[in-house]
């Protein structure tokens, strides 16, 4: 707990702002950092060094040395329990990150700080079932590392393998179930939390676990280049333990520990200026956290108050930056009629890569494909949807709608369809209708890339493509 403050410097303030009064001099006004926290419905579960993101408008907690997985839903502020992870002993310092409906829970140690394990746990949120991914590579398992993704791919930096902390950095394919390890971060570190901006793969802060030592180093991976930049303007406030949340184009370190304390510091690295900014304290000093994103929130469950451990708490609390600029982050999803799950949530291009459904067709017969599209940026925004049109031996046509009947075919094609003041989360449905001629030829394609795009930041956007082949 911290030590109640004196009020002599109230005093003093005072004072001083009189003197300046009397010398002429208006007094100078204290500066409110930016930033606005408030309270949800506490976990019921107290836990630290956990993992919590966001997939499907739900968040998903898990962690801290049990296998229990609940959800929280901010449309009703409420929590449920879903399905167990399936570890067969209880895991922490695990990370997670949320993926097309899935939540991957990765790696992560048995008893601090040994014996780390590589498995990766696979949760599918519409069958509330679990599943296992292939592990991570031989002899790169580890805790407590850097997750995040990035065009389809969860990139993994750094950790504690067996008490060790290491430089590793691996990215998973979900669409191939495999691992590519790729070059090591230039420094080594654990117990950090990564970002994605500007297409690019953030490592900030963290400590060195066998040393004790916390290290301000922040670090930037572009998958383009294949290569790390170092040398960027350092986390101010050095500390393990934190999370992270994306703001534009600015990174917000949470919390975390170190030096025998916590903290509720909250430091934001602009990835535009390189430079770092002060926002407002969590109300609650932890550490072991993560940050799900949602409807411009960043929530933060759960935690330890005290450095290390033994002072776990379930309270839940939500950081917002009224004031500044909203992010625009259109998200293309698609699926056939016929099926339940769409591909393409949470992977941002615009090829179709990771986001594709192929399906085979006869001659002269109808394939049908869901096209949604939502808003994944922190602010209502138009989203706007360009088609393709008809190859040589086929029809294309498009409705609004899963399963309307008005026909939205010109405005497709020309790229004009778009939707209104779609809120953060928020979803539109098209239904894509591909027919192929009854002498169309053996072999023939129709490829159908659909582009999502904002209507408050037109280079923003997103692409999921349809292939029909005649078979």
């Amino acid at each position: 707990m911290n030590a109640p403050r004196s009020r002599r410097p109230v005093a003093g303030v005072a004072i001083v702002a009189v003197l300046m009064l009397l010398a002429g001099q208006p007094p100078a006004v204290a500066e409110t950092a930016p930033g606005t926290w408030s309270s949800a419905a506490r976990t019921g579960f107290a836990r630290q060094e956990v993992s919590y993101v966001q997939t499907g408008g739900k968040m998903y907690l898990a962690g801290g040395r049990s296998n229990v997985q609940q959800v929280y839903d901010p449309a009703t502020n409420s929590w449920s329990t879903v399905a167990p992870l399936p570890a067969p002993v209880p895991l922490d310092h695990m990370q997670a990150a949320a993926l097309n409906g899935k939540v991957y829970y990765i790696g992560g140690v048995t008893n601090w700080p040994e014996t780390s394990v590589g498995s990766v746990y696979v949760y599918d949120v519409a069958t509330n079932r679990f599943s296992t991914g292939a592990p991570l590579p031989a002899g790169r398992d580890r805790g407590a590392g850097g997750i995040a993704v990035l065009n389809g791919r969860i990139y993994l930096a750094g950790g504690v393998h067996d008490g060790t902390t290491v430089a590793w950095f691996d990215v998973y394919d979900p669409a191939a179930n495999s691992w590519t390890s790729l070059p090591d971060m230039p420094h080594r570190r654990d117990h950090f939390q990564a970002a994605v901006v500007g297409g690019r793969f953030w490592a900030i802060g963290g400590r060195i676990s066998s040393a004790a030592t916390r290290v301000g180093y922040t670090e930037a991976f572009t998958p383009t280049s294949g290569s790390w930049a170092a040398g960027f303007a350092p986390l101010p406030t050095l500390r393990g333990g934190f999370a992270t949340a994306v703001f534009g184009t600015e990174i917000a370190v949470i919390g975390g520990e170190g030096g025998g304390a916590t903290f509720a510091t909250v430091e934001a690295y602009d990835t535009a200026t390189n430079g770092w900014r002060t926002l407002t304290s969590m109300p609650t000093a932890r550490h072991g956290i993560q940050a799900a994103m949602w409807n411009g929130g960043a929530y933060i469950a759960a935690g330890g108050m005290r450095q290390g451990g033994g002072a776990p708490t379930d309270v839940h609390e939500v950081l917002r930056m009224t004031g500044t600029a909203a992010t625009a982050r259109p998200d293309a999803h698609i699926r056939r009629s016929s099926e339940s799950t769409f591909v393409g949530n949470d992977v941002y291009n615009t090829t179709g890569a990771g986001q594709t459904k192929a399906v085979t067709s006869l001659k002269g017969e109808r394939r049908s494909f869901v096209v949604r599209m939502q808003n994944d940026g922190s602010g209502a925004d138009g989203l706007r949807l360009h088609g393709c049109t008809a190859a040589p031996g086929f029809h294309v046509r498009y409705f609004m709608g899963v399963t309307g009947t008005t026909e939205i075919t010109a405005a497709v094609v020309n790229g004009t369809y778009t939707r209104s003041a779609v809120v953060p989360g928020g979803t539109a449905a098209v239904r894509l209708e591909v027919t192929s001629d009854a002498t169309t030829a053996s072999g023939a394609v129709q490829s159908c890339l659909l582009t999502v795009t904002s209507t408050s930041a037109p280079t923003v956007a997103d692409a999921v493509l349809a292939r029909v082949t005649v078979s």
